[in-house]
């Protein structure tokens, strides 16, 4: 079976069928490599990257093939990215955090420092 005979998720069939050859072909594969990587799994290192920059322009796609295609699997994946999401929303404030405290005690350091140069010291 051809990869386009192959399609499962009703989400890519459809848009599979209003698609045109010269314009939408790129855009079919990298929907149908999702659909794939649902189903079947990233079998390599370059399907893993090739993955993650899809997931840039398609994330949305790939959530209602997702959803479609294996829903509890689906509702782990979201758990999953949620959680990832808060704890790297938690590490950017976290050093934020951590940066204010230390722009505090250089400033500090400055105007002691200037304290002390004036007084001659």
């Amino acid at each position: 079976m051809g990869k386009y005979t192959s399609i499962k998720s009703n989400f890519v069939r459809e848009r599979f069928m209003n698609a045109d050859w010269e314009k939408d072909k790129d855009s079919i594969d990298e929907l149908i490599f999702l659909e794939r990587t649902i189903t079947i799994g990233i079998k390599s290192l370059r399907e893993n990257v090739e993955l993650t920059f899809l997931l840039i322009n398609y994330q949305k796609e790939y959530n209602e093939i997702f959803k479609e295609l294996d829903p509890k699997g689906f509702k782990k994946y979201i758990y999953q990215k949620n959680k990832e999401d808060k704890e790297e929303r938690e590490e950017k404030e976290w050093k934020k955090r951590e940066e204010e405290a230390e722009e505090r005690m250089e400033r500090d350091n400055w105007v002691r420092a200037k304290k002390m140069f004036r007084r001659g010291k």
